[in-house]
C-alpha cells in the first residue's frame, strides 16, 4: 500500500516512450503519476507543483537526470523532493556525481515494479522522519554553535569526544559524532558496524540508499580517502563520510583532516568499549543462569547423599527386625538360614542398585565444585 498522501504525486522523467509508458502504468497503481518526456518538460512542472518524488532517467538527451536533479533541488521547495535515479550503470562516480546532485537513491535497468515501489515508500517514510527531526536537530544544533561560540577548534572537538564518552548505544554515539562535526559545519555520514549488523546515520536521521552504497563501495579502500570535496575515513568498526570539506581553504583543511582522524580513532575506540560492555552484560546474564542451575544440582546432590543414607538404614533395620522376629517363630535351623537368606539377596539387590545413584553422586560432587570456583574465579576477573 502506497505510503503518499493522495496530494502527493510522483513524477516520472523519461525520454524513451515504452519505459515512460511501463512505469506510468505500473506506478499509477499504487500513486498519482506524473510524466515528462524531457527535463525541460520536467523543469516546468515541477515549477508549478513540486513532487514528493522525482524518477529521473539519467541518459536523456539534452539535460540529463544529473541536471535535471540539480535545478530541481535549487528550486523553492525542491530540497524535500525525494530523487531517485533511473540508470543503466552503478559505477562509484557515477553513484558520488548523483548524490553531489542531490539526489536520494537509484535503481539499475531494468526496473523491478516490485523494487521500486519499495524505494519510494522507504523515501515517503524518511522524508516524515526528516521532518520530524528537523526541529530537534536544529535546535541541537543552534544549542551546540550557542555553547561553543567561545571554543577554539580544538576545545570542539575535545567537547565532542566528551559527548561521545556519554553516550550509552551506538545511536547515540553516531548522533554525537555527527552534532559535534555539525559545530565545524561539515555534513558527515556514519556508518557502525558491530558483527553482521550496520547502522547508518545522517544528519537528517536515516541514511539514504545512496549514502549507503558510497560507504559500502569505500570502507575497504583505506584508512583515508579523499576525493574532490569529500573524505571518508574508514576504521575496523566505523567509517565517516564528509561531503563537504573546505578544499578551497588547505589551511583549515588541514587541520580539520587532522581532527577527523584523531575524532574516528575515538569514535572507533568507544564502539568496541560499547561492544565489550555489551558482551560482558550478556556473560553476567549467563553467568546468572549457570548459578541458578548449580543451586538446583546442589540440591539434587543432598538429595541424593540422604536418600542412599536413609535407604541403608531402612535396610538394615529391617534385617535386624526379621532376624529378632525369625527367634520366635516355630523354624527349624534351614528354615531360619533359608529365610536370612532369602531377604539378605533382596536387601544386597537393592543395595546394588542404589550403587548406580552412588557412581552418579560421586561424579557430580566435584563437577558441582568445578562449577563453584569457575564462578568464583569469573566474579573475581570481573
Amino acid at each position: 500500500m502506497s505510503e503518499l498522501e493522495m496530494t502527493d504525486y510522483v513524477l516520472i522523467v523519461e525520454d524513451d516512450e515504452p519505459s515512460l509508458q511501463m512505469l506510468s502504468m505500473g506506478l499509477s497503481k499504487y500513486f498519482q503519476v506524473v510524466t515528462a518526456r524531457s527535463g525541460k518538460e520536467a523543469q516546468k512542472i515541477a515549477a508549478e507543483n513540486m513532487p514528493t518524488v522525482a524518477l529521473l532517467d539519467v541518459q536523456m538527451e539534452g539535460m540529463d537526470g544529473f541536471e535535471l536533479c540539480r535545478r530541481i533541488k535549487a528550486m523553492d521547495g525542491g530540497a524535500a523532493v525525494s530523487v531517485i535515479f533511473i540508470t543503466a550503470r552503478d559505477t562509484i562516480d557515477d553513484l558520488l556525481y548523483g548524490y553531489e546532485m542531490g539526489g536520494d537513491d537509484y535503481i539499475v535497468k531494468p526496473c523491478r515494479l516490485a523494487e521500486l515501489v519499495k524505494k519510494i515508500n522507504r523515501l515517503s517514510s524518511l522524508n516524515q522522519q526528516r521532518l520530524d527531526l528537523s526541529l530537534s536537530v536544529e535546535f541541537a544544533r543552534n544549542a551546540a554553535f550557542s555553547a561553543m561560540t567561545n571554543l577554539s577548534e580544538m576545545g570542539m572537538m575535545i567537547q565532542a569526544v566528551h559527548l561521545m564518552s556519554l553516550s550509552q548505544s551506538e545511536r547515540d554515539l553516531g548522533m554525537a559524532v555527527i552534532e559535534g562535526l555539525a559545530c565545524f559545519d561539515l555534513q558527515c555520514t556514519v556508518d557502525i558496524r558491530s558483527g553482521s549488523n550496520s547502522m547508518t546515520l545522517s544528519q537528517s536521521g536515516p541514511a539514504t540508499e545512496l549514502e549507503r552504497s558510497i560507504i559500502r563501495h569505500l570502507q575497504s579502500s583505506g584508512r583515508l580517502v579523499e576525493f574532490k570535496n569529500c573524505i571518508i575515513i574508514n576504521y575496523e568498526n566505523i567509517s565517516i563520510l564528509i561531503m563537504n570539506m573546505p578544499v578551497s581553504d588547505h589551511e583549515k583543511c588541514g587541520r580539520l583532516r587532522d581532527y577527523l582522524v584523531m575524532l574516528a580513532e575515538c569514535f572507533d575506540s568507544r564502539v568496541r568499549g560499547l561492544q565489550i560492555q555489551e558482551s560482558y552484560t550478556r556473560q553476567r546474564e549467563l553467568l546468572k543462569k549457570v548459578e541458578e542451575i548449580v543451586s538446583v544440582f546442589d540440591s539434587v546432590d543432598t538429595l541424593l547423599k540422604k536418600s542412599q543414607a536413609s535407604i541403608r538404614m531402612r535396610l538394615m533395620s529391617s534385617y535386624e527386625n526379621i532376624e529378632r522376629m525369625i527367634t520366635i517363630l516355630p523354624l527349624s535351623d534351614k528354615q531360619e538360614r533359608e529365610v536370612l537368606s532369602t531377604f539378605g539377596d533382596v536387601v544386597n539387590d537393592l543395595i546394588e542398585e542404589h550403587a548406580d545413584f552412588s557412581i552418579l553422586q560421586n561424579k557430580l560432587s566435584p563437577m558441582l565444585k568445578g562449577l563453584r570456583d569457575a564462578i568464583v574465579h569469573t566474579d573475581e576477573a570481573a
